[in-house]
């Protein structure tokens, strides 16, 4: 069995399996804003009337069947949980849609499970990746992996998300003082943040999936919002961090970006919106398809 949901705002996530849209905790109904949309195909409307759906877990999505005969683990920040999107809109529906296809098998078949948090740092990301993966041995992995900037901090029992934007803003999640916390704590942390230490942070987390994912013999696939730091001189300069470059299978890391690809806007009108999602995820399943057939 899967672990259930441990992030920053687990709080405020449904403890049922199914959230309206706009109708509950601050942190999902504050992104119900309108996003314009004129004489949009139905497949890419998002100002209807529409559901962020919980499973019992507390992920977004479908429910887990362990008997499934095929399941897909995907996981990343809330570019990859589809924030302002339907969950068939999301990039790892579309890629799921793909694989079935690809292998002539039914949707019903092939579970996806989406372990992604707004918010989440690439600490969160590698540490439920390879939490579930403890439990169950999926078909194939698909890491989404965040900013480089982003850590995930513990006080008590609490979880906290750091970001650069809690310098300059509050990002209350549980708890009457966490705002205050995570914004003192963000202070803190940043003040001796480098470039450096981010790079080699986030090359640990996926060296930590990769190594549990080749022990396993789990397929797996990478995606780092931050790609382009690869070919940063500065960390290719540096031997600690290009150590740590040398380490990874770059066979398994794509080269684009939902970002790199953007040609709309979800509800929210900053996120990443439905066409780009299909087109990413086009990509990415062709990305799959080269290396592992």
């Amino acid at each position: 069995m899967l672990k259930p949901y441990c992030g920053h705002d687990t709080g405020q996530r449904p403890n049922t399996k199914r959230r309206w849209f706009g109708d509950g905790p601050e942190l999902y109904s504050r992104y119900i804003s309108s996003y314009g949309q004129d004489d949009v195909d139905p497949k890419y409307q998002i100002n209807d009337d529409w559901s962020y759906y919980f499973n019992s877990l507390g992920y977004r999505g479908e429910e887990f069947n362990s008997y499934a005969p095929e399941t897909i683990f995907v996981c990343g920040c809330s570019h990859t949980f589809g924030l302002g999107i339907k969950w068939e809109q999301t990039f790892g529906y579309i890629f799921r849609d793909l694989y079935c296809r690809h292998r002539g098998m039914e949707k019903k078949n092939v579970n996806l499970q989406n372990f992604s948090s707004i918010g989440a740092s690439n600490n969160y990301i590698s540490r439920t990746v390879i939490t579930q993966l403890s439990c169950f041995k999926p078909s194939l992995v698909i890491v989404y992996f965040t900013s480089r900037t982003r850590k995930e901090y513990v006080k008590g029992r609490r979880v906290i998300s750091l970001q650069p934007s809690l310098l300059s803003s509050s990002f209350a999640t549980t708890g009457d003082d966490t705002g205050k916390v995570e914004i003192e704590a963000s202070y803190d942390y940043y003040a001796f943040y480098t470039e450096e230490m981010g790079f080699i942070e986030t090359l640990k987390d996926m060296l930590l999936v990769k190594r549990t994912c080749d022990h396993m013999d789990v397929p797996y696939l990478f995606v780092w919002q931050d790609v382009l730091d690869f070919k940063n001189p500065k960390f290719q300069r540096n031997p600690i961090c290009n150590s740590y470059l040398e380490m990874l299978d770059h066979h398994t890391i794509c080269r684009f970006t939902l970002r790199s690809m953007e040609v709309d806007k979800a509800r929210d009108g900053i996120h990443c919106g439905p066409r780009t999602n299909e087109i990413f995820g086009q990509a990415l399943f062709k990305f799959f398809v080269d290396e592992h057939g």
